[in-house]
């Protein structure tokens, strides 16, 4: 659900006709959450299913939009996941808890899906 949230900001935005150059939206992903930013092959293998990603879509819509999906490097080493294994476009960084820190430092305001 926290994706459709995201997704329903980036439409609120739109529908305010505020242009993507004029907005600023990261979403850092980390823990139970890391998964939706694995590629098709990587989640068939984590959930052990064969669907795919169901998030794939969502996720390379909000980066299509300007939005910076971020995973924390801590959940990627905990789950022994390598970068191929995470979307395309997407960015790593050291920790979840002190990049929001770092963005709230920025001023950014912090909304939890």
């Amino acid at each position: 659900m926290g994706l459709y949230y995201l997704q329903n900001l980036v439409a609120a935005y739109n529908s305010l006709a505020i242009d993507e150059v004029d907005r600023s939206i990261h979403a850092v992903f980390h823990g139970s959450a890391g998964y939706w930013i694995l590629t098709d092959k990587s989640y068939n293998k984590f959930k052990n299913t064969k669907t795919g990603n169901p998030n794939r879509d969502i996720i390379e819509e909000l980066v299509e939009r300007s939005v910076s999906i971020e995973l924390c490097a801590q959940t990627m080493k905990s789950k022994r996941w390598r970068d191929e294994d995470i979307i395309p476009g997407l960015k790593i960084v050291i920790g979840a808890y002190p990049r929001i820190i770092d963005l709230q430092m920025q001023g950014y305001a912090y909304i939890r899906f």
